[in-house]
This record gives structure tokens, sequence and C-alpha cells, in this order.
């Protein structure tokens, strides 16, 4: 069985395009305005571009007639944020000289602590709070009385990291919180349960401390899950372990999503069958080699024996050896069952029989099982379940929070992330905002603070950014060059920053129920552009690169990130995007091969610069080219080796060029079209993505 490149019969023109669907021509995205400035101090004026785009994109030409056993027909449509912290204020009389003993938040401002005892901050507690029956001032010490002057809030501070964690969740926090809510019996049902599974798996025994062992803690964690069920989790605190005492190595192998979608491409090529399993309590499978010692369970210590400690059998839930444990045990599972590791994923597995394949994915305690023929799928999961206590999920519908659907008659299977984006927006609550329709506004221009921004609003911006990068990774290759280019100013972010991260918010917000579609009937094999911007960083005049992988008429993976090197040309900016695109369709091929579908062909990377690959298909040395570092000359290589084709099409018909830089609407709409973002309703209504 062999994945055939495009090019088998009918070698394509380099200069048409793959099918993609035009976008309707709207009027372009209006600029996000800066939220004014409070205090007295006012931040410099943010510099803005002052250049755009006016490039038209033609519509893009037919699509090439790729002769190879994946090929059928072509489709015929393819808040206002915080401002500076106030100067410290004059000098007031004062009977004593009282300091905080617990923050509010976690912002010390422009304050250093001897103004704050002076009086330069405000010692009040927040609207609404109050001070009665906290743990927290109950734990320090003597000198803290309750009183307002205890509690040190940031003059102007947004709300803390803490305060936002817990606002993304409704569900207990602590046993205390859980035995006292609306849902107590419930709580205490799950608390019992797992601590029942805990006992049957003999996970420890109650023994005496020995002298000089160190003694780790532990905490209940708590879950509504969505189908109504209500999960209780005893958790070890692994960052009280020693290392050298308590662990060793802590590194277990997940499949990457990259994978995944690669291999869910082939299933729609393929027709192939795509089962799930999730493993219960999958750690507590994990054998431990060192002596651990835990205190009982909070809330529920054994009668009579309330002097003893848990001496682990097994690896429990917060271990930092736990996940590797569990790892090594079904490795060493699947290895006796005949399965192969493959060296390009450790966490893909396949076994290959006469006349069928079948494929095992590992993502910690997810299992996700593709096959050619249903009986094998089956044999498989009863061979689990005989190995590990499992839960049958049947077809595969979610992944990690992606949702994936199938139509097995029209050959098409789609990934979305709808209730992931739901919830996202829901989180910073974005749910009823406008929706926006480019994933950054016309003309934002994105450079460095030149301010401090506080704690708080670090803490706000890092957790955005880091819900926004999930996104991109799973499913959404459309907001990649937004998120990425924001990302980099995580460690001193603007308001100006936080601003654009919520337009991305806005954005998704009208597009949350796109999905990639994979076109199993269109028999589109591997193909691959690349693109970069020139000196587009504004601060170190960086390039941006991009590359975006294609199968089965949708993306399977992609990049956008800056390059490491200052490009002293367009044409050495695009002959380095060209290298790290030849990298990814490398581990790409290597990745098909060990999976039996080796792509006979090279496989076709476009660019739009005539010298980046004049370059790299010939060993030209110039003044221009003699400084380039040898590792982007792998590109060489690659050719010479027929791993990859070089074909140049005109830059409006570049797919990666979104990556790299915000483009006008009419452009952005085309490109995500081409990248096999399309809308359920859109596929309904026309038939074809």
């Amino acid at each position: 069985m062999s994945l055939v490149d495009p090019s088998a019969e009918l070698q394509p023109d380099p200069l048409r395009h793959v099918p993609c669907a035009a976008a309707p021509q709207d009027s372009a995205t209006p600029a996000l305005a800066t939220p004014p400035r409070s205090g007295p101090a006012a931040a410099p004026p943010v510099r803005r571009a002052t250049r755009t785009s006016s490039r038209r994109l033609p519509h893009p030409p037919p699509p090439p007639d790729f002769g190879s056993r994946w090929h059928g027909p072509a489709s015929s449509t393819a808040s206002h944020a915080p401002g500076p912290l106030p100067s410290a204020q004059p000098l007031r009389p004062c009977r004593d000289l009282h300091r905080p003993t617990r923050f509010a938040d976690s912002a010390y401002g422009l304050l250093p602590f001897t103004d704050i005892e002076r009086g330069g901050g405000s010692y009040v507690a927040r609207d609404g709070e109050s001070l009665d029956g906290d743990p927290d001032v109950a734990d320090n010490d003597a000198s803290c009385d309750g009183h307002s002057r205890d509690v040190f809030s940031t003059p102007n501070a947004g709300p803390t990291l803490s305060a936002l964690l817990a606002h993304a969740s409704t569900d207990p926090l602590t046993l205390h919180q859980a035995l006292s809510s609306p849902d107590a019996d419930s709580w205490s049902a799950a608390c019992k349960q797992e601590l029942h599974m805990l006992e049957k798996l003999h996970t420890w025994d109650l023994v005496e401390l020995p002298p000089g062992h160190n003694l780790v803690d532990n905490k209940w964690v708590f879950k509504h899950k969505a189908d109504g069920r209500f999960k209780a989790r005893l958790v070890a605190k692994g960052f009280t372990q020693r290392h050298g005492v308590d662990y060793n190595e802590t590194f277990s192998p997940v499949a990457r999503f990259e994978s995944l979608r690669l291999l869910l491409a082939a299933a729609a090529l393929e027709d192939w069958e795509v089962h799930s399993m999730d493993v219960k309590s999958a750690f507590l499978h994990g054998d431990l080699h060192e002596d651990i010692y835990m205190a009982q369970p909070h809330g529920f210590v054994t009668p009579g024996q309330e002097g003893k400690v848990c001496k682990l059998n097994k690896a429990l839930y917060g271990l930092k050896q736990a996940s590797r444990e569990w790892n090594l045990k079904i490795h060493q599972a699947l290895l006796a069952h005949g399965f192969k590791r493959t060296l390009s994923d450790s966490g893909v597995y396949i076994l290959l029989k006469i006349g069928t394949t079948l494929i095992v994915v590992l993502y910690v305690d997810d299992i996700t099982i593709l096959g050619s023929r249903l009986q094998d799928v089956l044999d498989c999961k009863t061979f689990l379940a005989s190995q590990f206590e499992m839960t049958d999920l049947g077809e595969t519908t979610s992944y990690l929070g992606l949702h994936i659907s199938r139509d097995r008659k029209k050959r098409l299977l789609h990934i979305d992330q709808e209730a992931y984006i739901s919830d996202l927006l829901h989180r910073f609550g974005m749910s009823d905002c406008n929706p926006a329709l480019t994933p950054l506004p016309s003309g934002a221009d994105l450079v460095q603070y030149d301010a401090k921004a506080s704690s708080s609003e670090r803490g706000a911006y890092q957790q955005l950014i880091g819900s926004l990068l999930y996104a991109m990774v799973v499913s959404r290759p459309d907001i990649s060059f937004a998120v990425t280019k924001l990302a980099q100013f995580s460690s001193n972010p603007s308001p100006l920053h936080y601003n654009l991260a919520k337009h991305v918010l806005r954005y998704l917000k009208g597009t949350a129920a796109y999905q990639l579609t994979y076109d199993g009937g269109s028999g589109m094999g591997l193909i691959g552009f690349s693109d970069s911007d020139w000196a587009g960083d504004k601060d170190d005049r960086k390039s941006m690169c991009g590359h975006v992988f294609l199968l089965a008429g949708a993306a399977i993976s992609w990049a956008s990130r800056k390059q490491d090197v200052v490009a002293l040309s367009s044409t050495e900016a695009e002959y380095i995007s060209l290298s790290l695109a030849a990298v990814q369709a490398k581990w790409l091929r290597t990745l098909l091969s060990e999976l039996y579908l080796s792509p006979t062909l090279p496989t076709i990377l476009y660019g739009d610069n005539k010298g980046s690959i004049d370059i790299a298909n010939n060993p030209i040395i110039g003044r221009g080219t003699k400084h380039i570092d040898i590792r982007f000359h792998f590109i060489r290589q690659c050719l010479a080796d027929s791993i990859i084709s070089l074909h140049r099409l005109p830059s409006a018909h570049i797919t990666a060029d979104t990556l790299t830089k915000s483009l006008p609407l009419s452009s952005f709409h085309i490109h995500r079209s081409c990248l096999g973002l399309t809308k359920t309703d859109d596929c309904q209504s026309e038939g074809e993505c």
C-alpha cells in the first residue's frame, strides 16, 4: 500500500493552482482603536502602519490533474485594559508603619516596598471582598488582625491570575467546597468510588513512616464531566518529591497532532475505520521502582491508623514519574502483541498483516485505533481490554477537545473545535462580542511595549495567548500568524496587544463552526507551500516564514514563526523558508513510509521567489549567498534525493501567504478556503467543500 503523490501519469503545470473556493468580497475589517490610558503618566503613542496593501487577487486558475492512486474528480468549489500605575503619593502622617501581610494581587507595579510602607499604596480590600474566615489570612503571622490594612491592592491592577483560573471552571477546588456544595452527595460518592478503585488496584499499604524519608502530600481534584458524571481524583503533590530520591526520569512521549491529522486524512482517502478507547485510571497501572510515602487521603483517614502513611505500590496521579511508568506499561503490552513503534512519532504504533493495516495512536490514556478492516480493529480493542480496564468509545467523535465527524458515503472527514472555542469565549467574557472578519485588524502594527506591564496584566495576557495557541495547533491554521506574532510579546504586553488578542477571539466567535475538511474522494496527495515576509518584524527586522502541507485537500501540518537570523534580501528569506519547509516534508514522508504509505514521487513544494528556487537547484555562491548558514542548504540534499520538487507560483496563489502576514479581507478568505477550512452549511448546500 502506498501513498502516491500528485503527478503520477500527468505531470502538473507548476503555474497552476490547487483547488480552492473563492470567498465573498466583503468590506475590510476596521482598524482596532487603541483604548485610552489612565493615570497621570500616559504611555507613549503606539506606532501604526502607514503602508496598506493594494494587491488584488485574481480568481485562482483551475486545479491541476493529479494522476495518481489518490485521484478523484476535481471539486467544483472547492474590555478596557488597565493603565499605568500612578506614581507614589506624597508622604502623609500616619500613626504607625504597618507591613501588609497579604497581597490581593500579584502586581506590585512601579512602587518599591518602602513606598508601600510610607503609604504609597492602598491598603484596602476590593469591592465585595471579605477577610472574615479567609484561610490565607489566618495562616499569616500574629500581626495580621484581619484589618483592611493587611491587604495591599495594587492601584489600577487587573484581575489576578488565580481569579482568572477560578473563573474558568465552576468545579470545586477543595474537598471542603465539594462537600459544602449542593452536589455534596454526588461528590462524596465520587470520592468513595475513587478510593474503591485505588483499593482494588492495591495502590498502597499503610505503614509507619521510616525515619529520614520524604512524605508526599495529596489533594482532591474534582471535575463535572460533560456527560453529567461527577469525577473525583486523588492526586499526589509531586512538587514535594526530591529528584534522585523519589524519582529519576520523567519523560513520556505522546502523539503529535500533525500525526493525527495525517492519519485522519489517510483514513478519508483509504476509507479506514477510526475507533477510540479510554483507559480507566491509566496511571495506576504503572509500577513504581522507588519507595514513595504519601499522607493518607484528606477527609478519608483510616480510623485507628491515623498515625500511619501510605507506601505507594502504583504510580498515583500527580507523581512526576507517573506518566512515564504508564507509558512503559502499555508500550510493552503493544510490543508483545506485535505492534512496532514508529521512529518518526513515538506515540504511533503500527501492526502490519497481509492485506491489512492496523495503527494505534497514544496520547497518555486516550487511544485511537485506525484500521483497514473492522474486524482487526475489534480484535485490537479486545486485546487492550484484556490487559487494562478500558472504556470502549466506539467510532471516534472527539480527541482532546477536537470534534471529529465523518460522512462515509461522500468520504468526507471533518475536524473542528467549536465546543472549545465556545468555552474559550465564555472564559474570557467574550460570548456576546461582535464577530470580526479577520484575525487581526487591517493596519495593525505590532511593536514592543516601551512601558512596563504589571504581573497581573502579564498573567491575563499569557493565559489568553496560551488558550489561543491550543486552538491554533490543533485545527485552526488561519490564526497562526496572529497568535504567533502576539505570543512574542508575552513577557511585556501592552494594552494594544491585549486588545488585539481579544480581536482574535472576536474572529473565532464568527468562525467557530469552521472545519478542516478532508475529502477522500479528491485523491489529492501531499503538496506544500512556503512563503516569507522579509524584515517583517519592526523591532529586530527579522523575517516571518511559514509553510503548510495539504493532504486530501486540507491542511495537515502548518507553521508560522520568526526566522532566527536577519536575512539580507527577500531571496535569502524565501530560501530559508523553503529549507524549513523541506525539513517538514522530509519528516512527513518518513512517517508515511513507516506506515507503509510511501510516496512514490517527490513532494511538490511551491514558492513564489524565483531567486530562492534557483539557489536551491544550483550551487550558486556569490556575494549575496556566501554568508548563508550551512544548515539552510539542507534543501539541496532533499532535491538531490528526490524528496521534494520545487515549483514556482505567483504570490497570489501561495496558500502559506496567510501564515506570514496580515492580509486584506478578500485575500485572506481565499487562502483560508485553500487551507481546507469550510463551514458545514457550505458543504451541505453546495454538495462539496
